[in-house]
């Protein structure tokens, strides 16, 4: 008896054991619940004969596609969750109270993730120049810095999490943006503020809910008619939501993905007083554009995926609203634009620093500066959309100018950023990286040779032709 139940469990482990591999290989497909594509099945020989990588890329696919994944990883994270109140994605924090948090925002929650003084400088100058060319149009320009979850709810995540310091790149941030002068949709504070009335963030997800959207909504649309008198906009003060179950929350998805288990939303009876101008595939596409008889101002948004929830507000209040997850910032996107606001979430703040946008530099009055040799700077031209781009980095205390002598003598303010491509592009890095866009029609066509005006121990020097560009 006891030899025939040996046996039988044996034979049983041994069948659990390969039912996935058996299942992956009878071609039983198990759902894919992650907004990715899981690894496709790697080929043994390519054109070089046999693929010297196929073991690391069957492993890969075998970790992804094994037969009843999806219920094995969520019946082991519910049992860690339940048992240890621990997490088995790398992605998600398991919080107090059945809250989830992404894991990517742990580092601005302990403190650990504060950008230098110098950084954030950068940031609030690059918006604050962005702002300076946008007023030069008539041009209204907000920044929306949408709070990581625990920012607004920290009281939910695990008690083994203590922060090391109050310091935050949403706070140094707002701070330069207040010293530069540069107008922002204070959304930590609104929606501190709201979450007293009721709940603003999924339990399930990183995001906020329709009623945290809201907030967010009147919030930025608030500093917006500060700029635009006359602006009018619905607040839907008089709108009431109703709570309801069927949401299927990212952080959950990610951790339990067979659970399939649904958050609260709140749902507005508003309608959809807008048009899209293409079909939307997702909030998550690239490009959204819409229209609407509202009136006739005109909305660009650089935005994240903060701003899905956000869409049907802002498209029922502007006349045309672009939407825009591209990077760098294409601010020839649209033409007649009369507001351009700025969304991304607190936790990718450092992102800011990766890419100039392409927003022509503002000009600056030449001075004649003696050339001092030695000076040293690295430059680099490359070709972008409608324009050039002209980038380098120089060695000195802060860049002052670009300048242009050619058809026309012009000098520019460029944006105290360089990408990683273009720093890896320059024959030499030094300390100060900087990058300007051109449009085409902004000089007079022609040969220009470019030169750099940098401050340099206190002295403020120029160094000799260091490029020669043609303007189309």
């Amino acid at each position: 008896m006891k030899r025939g139940f040996l046996i039988g469990y044996i034979v049983l482990f041994f069948a659990v054991c390969a039912a996935p591999g058996l299942l992956l290989l009878l071609g039983v497909e198990s759902p894919n619940y992650e907004k990715r594509a899981l690894a496709s099945p790697p080929s043994i020989w390519d054109e070089n004969g046999f693929n010297a990588e196929f073991p690391e890329e069957f492993d890969t696919y075998f970790s992804e596609n094994f037969g009843l994944r999806p219920l094995l990883v969520t019946a082991n994270a519910a049992l860690r969750r339940t048992l240890l109140s621990d997490s088995s994605s790398e992605k998600v924090i398991v919080g107090r109270e059945g809250w989830l948090f992404f894991a990517e925002t742990l580092d601005d929650y302990l403190g650990r993730s504060a950008l230098a003084d110098d950084d954030i400088a950068r940031l609030a100058r690059t918006l604050a120049l962005q702002q300076e060319s946008l007023r030069a149009r008539g041009t209204a320009f907000v920044v929306a810095l949408a709070p990581n979850k625990n920012t607004i709810y920290p009281e939910y995540m695990p008690a083994r999490l203590l922060p090391e310091s109050r310091d935050s790149n949403l706070s140094a941030l707002q701070a330069a943006m207040d010293a530069h002068g540069v107008p922002y949709a204070d959304l930590r504070a609104a929606l501190a503020a709201a979450r007293s009335e009721c709940q603003i963030y999924h339990r399930l997800d990183t995001h906020w809910n329709n009623a945290g959207a809201l907030v967010a909504y009147r919030t930025i649309l608030e500093t917006v008619s500060a700029q635009l008198p006359g602006f009018t906009w619905d607040d839907y003060a008089g709108v009431t939501g109703e709570t309801e179950h069927g949401w299927h929350g990212d952080l959950s998805v990610m951790l339990l993905p067979s659970l399939r288990a649904t958050d609260e939303q709140i749902e507005y009876p508003i309608p959809e007083n807008y048009r899209a101008e293409r079909p939307i595939r997702s909030p998550e596409d690239i490009r959204i554009e819409t229209r609407s008889d509202a009136n006739d101002t005109a909305l660009l948004i650089f935005r994240d995926s903060f701003c899905n929830a956000l869409i049907p507000f802002l498209s029922n209040a502007f006349g045309r609203t672009l939407y825009s997850r591209a990077v760098p910032y294409d601010y020839g996107l649209m033409e007649d634009t009369d507001v351009v606001v700025l969304e991304i979430v607190e936790r990718n703040i450092p992102e800011l620093l990766k890419y100039a946008p392409l927003l022509s530099a503002p000009r600056r009055e030449c001075v004649n500066i003696p050339e001092v040799p030695g000076t040293r700077v690295s430059l680099g031209v490359r070709q972008a959309e409608g324009g050039l781009v002209i980038y380098g980095a120089a060695e000195g205390e802060g860049l002052v100018t670009v300048r242009l002598a050619g058809p026309a003598d012009a000098c520019f303010e460029p944006f105290p950023l360089l990408s990683d491509e273009d720093a890896a592009a320059l024959p030499e890095r030094y300390g100060n990286g900087f990058t300007m866009y051109l449009p085409s029609g902004v000089l007079p066509a022609g040969e220009y040779a470019v030169s750099v005006v940098i401050e340099k121990k206190g002295e403020t020097v120029s160094s000799s032709a260091l490029a020669q560009v043609t303007m189309p």
